[in-house]
């Protein structure tokens, strides 16, 4: 009888500890999936901040880019205006004139000892002339050249007075391009002739 009631409390106590087994099992899976779930979390953690690392690397390249170009074109202005001084008649017409009166120079390409402007960059430049020609009793015939062709020619004749001719013209120049002027009968008083250029895209 007592060896009955032994064997009785070891099936209880066997059949508790199997219950507590498998609840310990179950709780240890179920804690297993958990810590994958968390080990999945913090892989996509780590994906989504090589994600974002790499996106602001390339917002910081772009803001490099953009901080290049504006500062590019910002140096980039260049233009110049200069005007004749004194009096000039009779002059060979392929004599190339000499604006000395620099009245602006930005980016310094106009040199006014040789009356060539050289582009610095590639790009548009607007180009201007304005002459005045000598007496009502000439023609006025001026040239605009570019790397030594003709761009532009510049026509004035007044039988009865002075007469002034403007050409203003675009030109797509590239770097170290160069423009100068060559005219015949250019009569100057003061600074009624100019010579401007200026980039403009």
């Amino acid at each position: 009888m007592e060896k009955e009631k032994v064997i009785h409390g070891l099936k209880v106590t066997i059949s508790a500890l199997n219950l507590q087994l498998k609840d310990t099992t179950a709780k240890t899976i179920k804690s297993a999936g958990h810590i994958q779930q968390v080990m999945i979390k913090l892989n996509e953690s780590e994906v989504d901040k090589k994600e974002m690392r790499r996106k602001i690397k390339e917002m910081q390249e772009s803001y490099t880019k953009t901080s290049q170009i504006i500062n590019e074109l910002i140096s980039r202005k260049v233009g110049f205006l200069a005007s004749m001084e004194g009096i000039l008649v009779a002059i060979s017409s392929t004599s190339v004139l000499k604006f000395q009166k620099v009245i602006t120079n930005i980016g310094n390409c106009y040199d006014k000892n040789t009356g060539v402007f050289t582009a610095p960059y590639d790009g548009l430049y607007l180009v201007s002339l304005t002459v005045l020609s000598a007496g009502a009793t000439k023609s006025l015939y001026a040239r605009i050249l570019l790397n030594g062709k003709t761009a532009a020619i510049v026509y004035a004749y007044d039988d009865k007075k002075d007469e002034m001719a403007t050409f203003v013209g675009i030109y797509n120049m590239r770097g170290n391009d160069k423009v100068w002027v060559t005219a015949s009968n250019l009569d100057n008083q003061g600074q009624f002739s100019t010579f401007s250029a200026v980039l403009i895209s």
